[in-house]
């Protein structure tokens, strides 16, 4: 009989394999918080180095080069600023989830009819014939975003018992908290390629010392193949709208509904930066439901490990957004069984003010580690 083993998403319990994982990380720590700042400054020299060569190689301009120098350097002090926090959230996420190769680095053996392994595969599909791996990897995608400050007690509104159970909305000062409405052009992942609009509210866990993070409150997508192992493996829940193209200009993108005509729904987000970022670890939170005896369920924690290249955030920063008719245009509720995603924009008020900061990835890559419990 074929092997069906069930998702290895569980609580965690001491093994010959947790001490490895201790020892690794261990040694890793020093590695990490040392070789992380010789990493950017060794990555900003050799594209430094590249635009000194094309300047001489190329059409000389001392002006253009210098400033390109200028730019490599603002990049490296940015990220050499966050280079000891990002450490140490890529060392506590190490814990969680041992890279690939801690089992043969650390040449543990084979034995019985159960070994122990690192990763979680799971089959999806009508047939349950597809295989779906964790951490999931996203190769090329762009994604760009708008944050806005509301009301605390609206926010509250927008979760569900469960979810309002486990967390709250992160308090920003003078009763607000923050919401993002964010799109992403995925291009090439694991995920498929297709477009996607998330709607996500800051949310700290009620325990004491908790970091804040992301929490999708609404997830859009415009192809059904990634809301299987969403929902499966973090217990993001996915509505499928298939009519979401994206348009690129020089200086903008616009992720829209239908034709982009008066009644649909079109977000504007301005393209700009030439900021770069490596392995910046976005903590998102997430109530999953169990679908194995003993596997994880209830409130887990998810780490997004990102990169990315053709970056910025700009504070007060003007995009567009349009939110749909279903009476006179294509707006999202219009396909079955979706509920109206601008309805809950417009009784938020995004609609009638500008964001307080919104941002462009122009190229991006990341990697979705398995959900773990909270604590």
């Amino acid at each position: 009989m074929p092997d069906k083993r069930p998702p290895v998403m569980r609580r965690p319990r001491f093994t010959t394999l947790d001490l490895f994982r201790l020892m690794d990380s261990y040694v890793r720590a020093g590695e990490e918080m040392v070789g992380r700042p010789w990493r950017l400054t060794a990555d900003a020299a050799r594209r430094s180095a590249s635009l000194v060569e094309q300047g001489l190689l190329g059409p000389w301009s001392a002006a253009t080069v210098l400033q390109g120098l200028g730019r490599e350097y603002f990049n490296l002090l940015a990220n050499l600023a966050t280079a000891v926090p990002t450490a140490i959230e890529n060392i506590a996420n190490r814990l969680d989830n041992p890279p690939a190769g801690l089992l043969s680095d650390y040449q543990v053996p084979i034995a019985g009819a159960d070994p122990e392994e690192i990763g979680t595969m799971f089959e999806v599909g009508p047939a349950g014939d597809v295989p779906f791996t964790l951490p999931a990897r996203v190769i090329d995608a762009s994604q760009g975003w708008a944050a806005w400050y509301v009301d605390r007690a609206a926010i509250a509104g927008l979760l569900d018992p469960a979810t309002a159970a486990a967390f709250e909305p992160l308090d920003c000062g003078r009763g607000r908290s923050m919401v993002t409405l964010l799109a992403i052009d995925f291009r090439v992942s694991d995920f498929g390629r297709y477009r996607e609009i998330q709607l996500a509210v800051s949310l700290t866990p009620r325990e004491s010392a908790a970091e804040p993070g992301a929490f999708y409150v609404r997830i859009i997508v415009s192809d059904g193949f990634s809301v299987e192992p969403g929902w499966r493996a973090w217990g993001f829940a996915k509505d499928v709208f298939t009519d979401l193209p994206v348009r690129y200009r020089a200086d903008h993108a616009v992720f829209h509904t239908g034709d982009d005509r008066p009644g649909d729904f079109a977000l504007r987000l301005p393209r700009f930066g030439s900021g770069r970022s490596l392995d910046v670890p976005v903590v998102i939170y997430s109530v999953r439901a169990p679908d194995a005896s003993d596997a994880i369920a209830g409130p887990v924690r998810i780490v997004l490990n990102r990169s990315g290249s053709g970056e910025a955030t700009q504070i007060g920063g003007s995009i567009g957004l349009r939110l749909g008719d279903p009476e006179g245009g294509r707006c999202f509720c219009s396909a079955p069984g979706v509920a109206c995603l601008c309805d809950t924009l417009r009784r938020l008020g995004l609609d009638r003010t500008l964001p307080a900061a919104n941002g462009w990835t122009e190229r991006m890559t990341g990697q979705l580690e398995a959900p773990c419990p909270l604590g």
